[in-house]
């Protein structure tokens, strides 16, 4: 019986990042709403226990959220349809040219995380935490890669 390479890796790592895809685009979502709250206590800082912060900086902490939620959603969405394009793909020799550009731009939106983790805490950056959250977060993209490379190769 042939056996397709990287069918088990590229069928985990699939699993695995429809889990991670469903649950990124839940948290972006109430990361948005928190943002709304954010912005809406903006217009008044002193009542909305806020007072430590100017409107402007309020607003602007609202609005980066909004951004990085809503890159966040994308990322999730990605790596759901990456995924489901690797259990299905898992399977069959030579078919999983669509999951290394998915998986490239998983590592993208991983790479694009970094950064927009790096500018959140600029005023106190623990290189250990970025690091460390960086690798883990393309750990699981690295391993689909491989994984649909050696599907390409049967």
């Amino acid at each position: 019986m042939n056996t397709v390479k990287g069918k088990g890796l590229l069928k985990v790592t699939g699993i695995l990042m429809i889990i991670g895809g469903i649950l990124c685009a839940i948290l972006a979502l109430i990361g948005i709403l928190g943002a709304g709250l954010i912005l809406a206590g903006s217009s008044n800082p002193s009542i909305a226990g806020l007072s430590g912060y100017t409107s402007h900086e309020l607003a602007n902490v609202g609005n980066f959220t909004i951004v990085a939620s809503v890159v966040a959603i994308i990322g999730g969405i990605i790596e759901l349809v990456g995924g489901i394009l690797g259990v299905k793909k898992s399977g069959v020799p030579n078919s999983a040219k669509p999951c290394v550009v998915v998986g490239i731009i998983i590592i993208a939106f991983s790479l694009v995380s970094t950064v927009f983790t790096l500018l959140n805490s600029i005023d106190n950056i623990n290189f250990f935490s970025l690091l460390s959250s960086s690798l883990i977060g393309l750990v699981l993209p690295i391993l689909y890669l491989v994984g649909a490379a050696l599907n390409l190769k049967n």
